[in-house]
């Protein structure tokens, strides 16, 4: 468990002969621009009660949301590029980890381009990737670790659990040691969430793009943030690595202030100016106004340097600058 979150854990079903049929991971789905259809609705599962639609890109990096698909014909979520369709008045618990998105089938079947979801199987989207490979969740272990009191998700997992207890005791599924909502010690993915969960940052980490547009697309939202004066989100995209001490796990408070000063400062310096950016010859090293801008890989994603902007603007931070 990462908090107060649901617990997710992977299972392995086998066929009659014995073969691996696919491997099946625990809890439930994604990080979500605003879903397309008004007949989808949002819950939280433990702080947040009923979630706008302005509002669930941020809810559901904070804990797991469940979307409510209210019509019989199909309505489609759209998440991130990639678009769901709830069949059957579906239920589907959607969250994000520090490693993957992640969109599970509670009730009705969700459909993704050509690949369906029964109730006990989910999606799981990492970095990179287009397609998300398909798992089945432990129906008791989320039952018992939920906030959920909505009756027809309850039956129907009630129904999930006397069917896999049957395929355990027959050999049909077997536990595996993962978790989808942590693939590293809570402590580890607790620190990790806190730098990689803000929701630009998801966005481009799990884009439906080319990893070779990766560098492009972080200049772009870093430029568009700065010359918006958008401080939020230009001191998400800095690395965290200036701003805190060696061997420490994740960002501290602290260190997270002395980033959002850097950037409050940084968005002033640039105040009147549009930041526009301009590639060279390295992909890792960008132009933007004069200055030249380093990117820098930190746990799996590329963060703007602010070294170069230190010329202008000092950094505080406890390393000093």
């Amino acid at each position: 468990m990462i908090g107060d979150r649901p617990r997710c854990f992977l299972w392995e079903k086998l066929r009659l002969s014995g073969s691996l049929r696919s491997a099946f991971l625990g809890l439930a789905v994604c990080l979500v621009t605003p879903f397309a259809s008004a007949d989808v609705r949002y819950e939280g599962t433990n702080r947040y009660g009923p979630i706008p639609a302005n509002f669930l890109e941020r809810a559901v990096t904070r804990e797991p949301v469940i979307a409510l698909f209210e019509g019989q014909k199909g309505n489609v979520a759209t998440f991130f590029g990639r678009e769901v369709t709830g069949l059957d008045q579906s239920a589907a618990l959607m969250g994000v980890s520090a490693d993957a998105l992640f969109m599970a089938c509670l009730t009705g079947q969700l459909v993704f381009q050509e690949q369906v979801l029964e109730p006990g199987e989910l999606f799981i989207w990492l970095p990179g990737e287009r397609q998300p490979k398909s798992h089945v969740f432990d129906a008791r272990r989320f039952r018992d670790s939920a906030f959920i009191e909505n009756e027809r998700i309850l039956a129907s997992l009630d129904q999930l659990i006397a069917a896999q207890e049957k395929d355990i005791f027959w050999g049909l599924l077997q536990p595996t040691p993962m978790n989808a909502q942590s693939s590293t010690p809570a402590a580890v993915e607790f620190g990790r969430r806190v730098y990689l969960n803000y929701p630009k940052i998801v966005q481009l980490r799990f884009a439906a793009a080319d990893p070779e547009d990766l560098p492009h697309m972080v200049m772009q939202a870093f430029a568009q943030a700065v010359g918006q004066g958008d401080v939020e989100t230009a001191a998400a995209l800095i690395s965290p690595d200036w701003f805190t001490e060696e061997g420490e796990v994740g960002i501290s408070p602290q260190a997270i202030a002395a980033r959002f000063d850097f950037a409050q400062r940084l968005v002033n310096a640039f105040q009147g100016v549009k930041a526009e950016i301009e590639p060279t010859s390295n992909p890792m090293e960008w132009l933007m106004d004069g200055y030249e801008v380093h990117l820098q890989l930190g746990d799996g994603f590329l963060f703007v340097s602010p070294k170069t902007f230190t010329q202008k603007i000092p950094l505080k931070t406890r390393k000093g600058a």
